[in-house]
């Protein structure tokens, strides 16, 4: 089969958690099919990056585009002029006149069976392209993870704001995953969302996985008062959760244990977050890393106070590959097949999330018995072998429903 996979940034190195889960699957993939990527990249990509995905794929190609860095002057003004836009601000973002043009090549002169469209953001690019097999990879439901930020905000105008977005995208991703021959999702309860208030009728689920070669522990390093938030901070939903732990939790943790520390692990923190660490000396954010490995490995306790999401969180099977001790919130360990109290504790109340940290801190039998329950739960079932295996099973199915069927473009030249 060969595929074309488009996506909104350069796969590697994978820093994200959906860059990782993507990475890994077209990894796999490359071994079964003939894929070729096709992205947008805002920065020139690394030599080595490039030279890597080239080793994996049939052929990569990137097109370049300056939207405004985030926080920027200019990036203020587009979120001010997209207010008059039908189509939220991401969606408008990445639709790209070079991208639909760059597809249609791929269809009509090089011969592709399937488009697989990576994120809904750039779901745009081929919207518009009918009859031919083209599948949607979900990894979150993008409404939910803006109608619960509208639902958490404390600025009004934030708020108003965050309430257009989140019902422009409620229309824009019922009507773009009607669209597509599948869509691909995380977890059954975002397939369940996307059929039952989407009228979405074909919803595929792909698990999380993990490696568990890499993710290997190393109990000499825990410090049982370590605790540590792993997440890219560039990203709203871990910016709220390191701030809603750190105002809300992590006071009652100090009052207890004065020797506590706490990690915020994950590239690209903006100020803000920065400046808990310059307020507290027990607090560090360590910015980008090379390796998140070491963070968590001396980490006592791993936490996932997220409060905004969808999908899965990526991070949760990483951890528990290296035995860590979590402690969730339930929107953080959503989607995942976890048993609170046996691979994992969930609580939502900031009381509740002191006591359970705090308990792993003390009872390090019953944190070692959590960490073992969720290493060998992900290294029998979750491996990217399986789920790769999986994955490409759904788009076979895609390709043997819908083969043979002529491509039509429409109004693939026109950019917004």
């Amino acid at each position: 089969m060969k595929i074309l996979w488009i996506k909104s940034d350069f796969l590697y190195p994978a820093d994200t958690g959906g860059k990782i889960r993507s990475y890994n699957i077209l990894k796999k993939l490359c071994g079964m099919h003939e894929v070729n990527y096709l992205c947008l990249a805002e920065e020139e990509p690394s030599k080595e990056g490039l030279e890597h995905l080239k080793g994996l794929c049939n052929q990569v190609e990137y097109i370049r585009f300056s939207p405004g860095r985030k926080f920027s002057p200019r990036f203020y003004i587009s979120l001010l002029a997209n207010l008059l836009s039908p189509h939220p601000y991401v969606i408008n973002k990445y639709r790209n006149k070079r991208v639909g043009q760059k597809i249609e090549e791929y269809i009509h002169k090089k011969g592709i069976d399937l488009i697989l469209c990576d994120f809904l953001e750039m779901a745009s690019n081929c919207i518009d392209i009918h009859d031919f097999p083209k599948v949607l990879f979900q990894h979150n439901v993008e409404t939910e993870i803006w109608r619960r930020h509208h639902q958490v905000s404390r600025n009004p105008l934030k708020k108003v704001y965050l309430k257009i977005e989140y019902e422009k995208f409620f229309r824009y991703e019922k009507k773009a995953c009607s669209s597509f021959d599948d869509v691909l999702v995380v977890s059954e309860s975002d397939g369940r969302l996307l059929e039952d208030r989407y009228d979405v009728g074909h919803t595929t689920l792909i698990p999380t996985g993990v490696d568990v070669d890499y993710f290997r522990p190393d109990l000499e390093k825990m410090k049982p008062e370590n605790i540590v938030f792993v997440g890219s901070m560039d990203w709203l939903p871990n910016q709220d959760a390191a701030e809603f732990f750190v105002k809300a939790v992590y006071p009652e943790i100090k009052s207890r244990r004065p020797d506590a520390r706490f990690y915020i692990a994950g590239r690209r923190p903006p100020e803000h977050i920065r400046m808990l660490a310059q307020r507290d000396n027990s607090i560090t954010v360590t910015g980008t890393v090379d390796d998140i490995r070491p963070y968590v490995d001396a980490a006592g306790v791993y936490v996932v106070p997220i409060r905004i999401g969808g999908g899965t969180r990526i991070k949760i099977y990483e951890a528990m590959a290296q035995k860590k001790a979590i402690v969730s919130t339930s929107v953080g360990a959503e989607g995942l097949p976890l048993t609170d109290g046996q691979h994992i504790i969930i609580k939502d109340k900031p009381d509740d999330f002191a006591k359970a940290v705090l308990e792993l801190m003390e009872n390090r039998d019953l944190a070692s018995r959590l960490g073992e329950n969720g290493r060998k739960l992900v290294a029998e079932n979750y491996s990217w072998e399986k789920v790769a295996g999986r994955f490409s099973n759904a788009l076979e199915d895609v390709l043997n429903g819908t083969r043979g069927r002529r491509a039509v473009v429409d109004n693939l030249g026109e950019s917004h």
